[in-house]
């Protein structure tokens, strides 16, 4: 039988099965994700996606989620989860 979870790679991300980037500081964070979870009130200094440049200042609430195909971010304060691909 197979596995529904290896039908789906966005529900393997969903299940933390391809593990999760929790951050609480300010250094930089690269890497590729799914989609980022606002654990608390969070600022992000940049965030990036996959085919767009530059960077944006960002204010997100607690329980926010962002969904994309995110190459890269950096916290001003708070703390997210980020779901690699």
């Amino acid at each position: 039988m197979t596995n529904p979870l290896d039908l789906n790679p966005q529900m393997v991300a969903e299940f933390g099965q391809g593990g999760v980037v929790c951050t609480s500081n300010t250094s930089a964070v690269t890497g590729r994700f799914y989609f980022i979870k606002v654990v608390t009130d969070t600022v992000f200094q940049s965030i990036s996606e996959n085919g767009r440049t530059g960077s944006r200042v960002l204010s997100r609430n607690a329980g926010d989620t962002l969904y994309g195909d995110f190459t890269g971010y950096q916290l001003v304060s708070g703390d997210v989860e980020a779901y690699p691909k």
